[in-house]
């Protein structure tokens, strides 16, 4: 900070000749020299600095002198220094296919919130998988919006430090968002977990096929269909799956999932 003095007085604020050490103190911490012994009444601090960033107010104290009157400086503002790293914010939880508004806050190195970071920024957003069956992208919405693949440029609109996206998740799993522009990026500890459920049921899908050739009247080698939301997302549900062919096939043709998931071993067919 600029260099302040401050000066022992008597009752009538007359200054005193004093040697007396002062200090000076905040709500917030302070860094510099705190305490200087005062010179024909006058203490003067010319490192002060402090981390946090709003409106400070400074009291001067003398070690085991009383003080009747100790009035508060005038407010000094404090500004957060250029933003330094982003935290990711939103849902903790959502379905595949579902929105989830989420804020980018821009922070200094001191964990101030980076109030200067303001106006359209392009960022890039990672962290979360595009889903099987269809291959679709995770997006974040830009200023427009529109929706926009993840890792590429994404314009979004900030003020005060902090800008909102509408994220879009497609791949039942555990993502883990994370913002970037430029050197100014998301730590592990600031990204935004979020738990991607599958939706609902909406179609079959084989995990494993039938082996071939395999001869008539033989049982063919097991093989796995899956239930899955309109993603390829297996689901949870224990309906009961039936395979079927142009021909007749013998064995058990209807089995009930478990989690999603129907084997047949015992198929087979004699034409």
């Amino acid at each position: 900070w600029t260099a302040f003095t401050i000066e022992i007085t008597d009752s009538y604020g007359n200054r005193t000749s004093d040697a007396d050490s002062v200090t000076v103190s905040s709500s917030v911490a302070l860094g510099g020299t705190t305490t200087q012994a005062a010179s024909a009444g006058l203490a003067t601090f010319d490192d002060i600095t402090c981390d946090t960033a709003g409106a400070i107010t400074l009291t001067g104290s003398v070690a085991d002198v009383t003080v009747t009157d100790t009035p508060a400086s005038d407010a000094v503002t404090v500004s957060a220094d250029a933003a330094s790293y982003f935290k990711v914010t939103g849902d903790a939880a959502m379905t595949a296919g579902g929105s989830n508004t989420i804020t980018i806050t821009a922070y200094d190195q001191y964990d101030n919130v980076a109030a200067g970071y303001s106006g359209d920024k392009t960022l890039t957003f990672s962290g979360a998988s595009s889903s099987a069956d269809p291959v679709t992208s995770p997006t974040c919405s830009d200023k427009v919006p529109a929706d926009i693949d993840f890792s590429s440029d994404t314009v979004v609109a900030f003020e005060g430090g902090a800008g909102t996206s509408t994220m879009k998740l497609y791949k039942a799993e555990e993502a883990h968002i994370k913002a970037a522009d430029g050197t100014i990026v998301t730590s592990d500890t600031d990204d935004l977990d979020v738990t991607v459920s599958a939706g609902t049921k909406n179609k079959l899908l084989w995990v494993t096929q039938p082996a071939t050739p395999v001869g008539a009247g033989a049982i063919w080698t097991a093989f796995t269909i899956e239930i899955t939301d309109s993603y390829g997302n297996r689901t949870s549900d224990a309906d009961s799956v039936t395979v079927s062919s142009s021909v007749a096939l013998g064995g058990t043709t209807t089995r009930a999932a478990s989690a999603g998931l129907a084997t047949f071993d015992d198929i087979t067919c004699d034409t």
